[in-house]
């Protein structure tokens, strides 16, 4: 039951959150595709679209939301390195 509450989020963060910036900030996500493909390579693009589809059988349309510009993201960087 510990991990399940590890890997879930608030449905409302509280005002006290540490947030900075909105969920689909641009540099977070920019942070995030960088950080993926560094450490995966060409399968960071299968993550991130196996956590899309996780996203989506859930119903989750932010986190959905976010992996869809991941995916955008590291495709655009890996398209760079040719």
């Amino acid at each position: 039951m510990q991990n399940i509450l590890f890997f879930t989020r608030p449905s409302q963060p509280s005002v006290d959150s540490a947030m900075t910036g909105t969920p689909c900030d641009d540099a977070e996500v920019s942070r995030i595709a960088q950080d993926l493909a560094t450490k995966y390579g060409y399968d960071a693009i299968a993550l991130a679209q196996a956590r899309h589809e996780r996203a989506r059988e859930i119903g989750d349309e932010l986190a959905q939301e976010i992996w869809g510009k991941v995916i955008a993201a590291v495709s655009a960087l890996k398209a760079h390195q040719f």
